[in-house]
């Protein structure tokens, strides 16, 4: 880590404010405030991975007991690490002491994560780890560290004579209760005075029982209020630890995948049945012998590797029902072939086979005619190549290209068959422009069509279309999101709309709509639409997005406009101002209100410029916050029919553009321009 800042100013300077002749003679000098936000970033990730652990690893731990996991085995051989590998997964192991009184036993539970979970928790154990306590040396000359994932608060907070792990989970329901009752509650991100005076710079030194570790100390208090506010923002639900732990086993025991599961939750989360007893071949032979299967598990035959504390029939059964609850949640590498039964694989097949079943004959059951009526009365009909591309869409047709005029219903192509199935499915509509997105966010709201904007940060499960520009399109995060919904059979359509803005990308102008063409390999029905896309540009076409011409099902109608003309002006070199000014003139004469005149500028400046000579409005994307630039465009492209402008001209408009300069680039963006 010291090494990759050394080599890369950027990140040296956010941390070192030494020269690089004073580090390569030792005499290396932090920046207190940017290791400050340093040690900032490690808490909040640190409360993410908490949270992340804490649902990903099977049935859920008490508070108390997350926050007692070590990294590493103490000093003074006082406690051990909980940090382990198995099998190439990582496992976290802790012990609790509820019932100890009665059966004066330590319950050893294993707890292992997703592989993409562990990889994550490996690479913090091996580079950021290490590297935090040297930071402390240097920027608070701190030298006591920690072994704690998340260093528990002192003992002595809890009450005298107390169990610790009945104290917090009963800490917990009761602040679940409180929260449940008090309208608003405490914000999630609170945090404790003193915490706050410690992380804005205060010497550790000066604060009674200072905590070791960078991001303060943990208890079930700061627990659940991570919990809240992890659960709340990813899911738009505040699920306390309490809550969860009461949630978990009724939803595993809902969807496992494997019938042995269940039993073993069932024998785990409700009482044993009188007079039942283990009749295994494992369990006769050590009666046999004159002991307990666990009694013969942990001290005959047993390897120099194995663990001390528990058995391997112990920590078999906790993978097992770990990995069914990865599989319940879809991640990828609990699906491994080598670590599923051929039986469980072949029933999983199945499970998918009948879900895609039921999703294409929910969408041939799709009444076209009936669902136009409920959007737009019983006057409503289709029009042009509308029925045709939507029985292509219905009958599950994988490739469709729409080639429609502007204005002339292409967005139905896809809000008539969401409308059709409100409940189910989900649309993905990839549009290139801002105001195009609004426009198509008010359409949608206007027929009550749930649809939403891409949030990276906070998916919205919930929506029937979900609004995507094409670089955020490309991103893994939305690229996990699509999968995930493949592989849960609710992705219907895939939507790639004004997609001619594909042949109109290069490597310095939009280079991400060029990946577009990864849409067509997500195994599901994919719609193009366009208005400008002549015949002599179709095999382009179908290079850029990657899919064969025989593929591809094509429906096209008129697209020429009898309505619209185009002229070129010619003017003097430098008197270009003078002459869009006189054109904007002689055009308001010609187009009174509501008729409207655009000009259109190749940069900020000529906008700006352009604007104090004619004494209009300008817009760009500089200007104001979002409400601000929703108001101006608003104002700017509001027209006969109320509508945002599109890319083009809605029938019906009487519009004169402008456009500033001489057309350059290829023949297509002249056309365009």
């Amino acid at each position: 880590m010291w090494q990759r800042i050394f080599d890369h100013e950027g990140i040296r300077r956010l941390l070192v404010t030494s020269s690089i002749e004073e580090i390569q003679a030792g005499q290396t000098e932090c920046d207190p405030a940017g290791v400050e936000r340093y040690f900032r970033q490690v808490r909040r990730f640190k409360e993410e991975m908490m949270a992340l652990i804490h649902m990903s690893a099977g049935a859920p731990a008490r508070a108390t007991e997350l926050i007692s996991i070590q990294h590493e085995n103490d000093s003074q051989a006082q406690s051990q690490r909980g940090v382990f590998i198995d099998n190439g997964m990582v496992v976290f192991v802790t012990g609790y002491h509820k019932g100890y009184k009665m059966g004066r036993r330590v319950k050893i539970i294993h707890r292992y994560v997703p592989r993409e979970v562990g990889e994550v928790m490996v690479y913090y154990l091996w580079l950021v780890e290490p590297f935090v306590p040297s930071l402390q040396v240097i920027a608070r000359r701190q030298c006591d560290y920690c072994p704690w994932m998340w260093q528990p608060r002192p003992e002595a907070e809890w009450a005298p004579g107390e169990d610790a792990a009945e104290e917090g989970e009963r800490e917990e329901a009761a602040a679940m209760e409180e929260d449940a009752a008090e309208a608003g509650g405490e914000d999630a991100d609170a945090w404790s005075d003193a915490e706050e005076d410690w992380l804005s710079g205060v010497v550790p030194q000066t604060i009674e029982a200072a905590p070791r570790n960078v991001d303060g100390f943990g208890d079930p208090d700061r627990v659940r209020r991570v919990m809240y506010r992890e659960t709340e923002a990813r899911s738009g639900v505040r699920t306390g630890v309490a809550m969860w732990r009461n949630a978990y086993p009724a939803i595993q025991c809902r969807f496992c995948h494997d019938p042995s599961v269940r039993e073993a939750l069932d024998d785990i989360y409700e009482a044993p049945r009188a007079g039942a007893g283990d009749a295994s071949i494992a369990s006769v032979r050590a009666r046999q012998a004159g002991h307990s299967p666990r009694m013969e598990e942990m001290i005959y035959g047993l390897l120099l590797t194995a663990n001390p504390i528990a058995t391997m029939t112990e920590q078999a059964q906790f993978r097992k029902v770990t990995i069914d609850w990865h599989r319940m949640l879809r991640f990828a590498s609990s699906w491994i072939e080598h670590a599923v039964d051929a039986d469980l694989e072949q029933r999983r097949q199945k499970e998918e086979q009948r879900a895609r079943q039921r999703r294409w004959d929910r969408i041939r059951r799709i009444d076209i005619d009936a669902t136009m009526t409920q959007l737009y009365g019983a006057e409503a009909r289709l029009r042009g190549i509308q029925r045709p591309a939507l029985e292509a869409m219905v009958a599950q047709v994988p490739r469709v290209l729409a080639i429609m005029r502007t204005g002339g219903g292409k967005s139905l192509l896809f809000m008539l068959p969401v409308a059709a199935t409100p409940d189910d499915g989900v649309t993905v509509v990839v549009v290139p422009t801002i105001s195009l997105r609004q426009d198509l966010q008010e359409r949608c709201d206007r027929e009550h069509i749930p649809c939403v904007e891409w949030n990276g940060k906070r998916p919205l499960y919930h929506a029937g279309i979900i609004m995507v520009m094409p670089e955020s399109a490309v991103t893994k995060a939305f690229g996990r999101f699509i999968d995930e919904k493949r592989t849960m059979q609710q992705l219907d359509w895939i939507v790639i709309d004004e997609c001619q803005v594909i042949l109109e990308s290069h490597a310095d102008w939009r280079p991400e709509v060029l990946k577009l063409c990864e849409m067509a390999e997500k195994e599901v029905q994919v719609l193009y639409l366009t208005a400008t896309l002549p015949p002599s540009e179709d095999p382009r076409f179908y290079q850029a997005i990657g899919v064969p011409e025989a593929d591809v099902v094509r429906f096209r109608e008129a697209t020429t406009r009898p309505n619209a003309a185009y002229r070129v002006v010619e003017y003097p070199r430098g008197e270009e101002e003078a002459e869009v000014s006189r054109l904007v003139e002689e055009r308001e004469a010609r187009y009174p209100p509501p008729g409207q005149i655009v000009v259109y500028c190749k940069t900020i400046e000529q906008a700006k410029g352009m604007a104090e000579v004619l004494r209009c409005s300008v817009y760009h994307r500089h200007v104001g916050d979002t409400a601000m630039k929703k108001t101006i465009l608003l104002r700017l492209t509001r027209h006969m029919d109320g509508r945002p402008d599109r890319i083009g001209c809605e029938e019906g408009e009487e519009r004169c553009d402008v456009c500033q300069g001489a057309p350059c680039g290829s023949a297509r963006e002249q056309c365009r321009q």
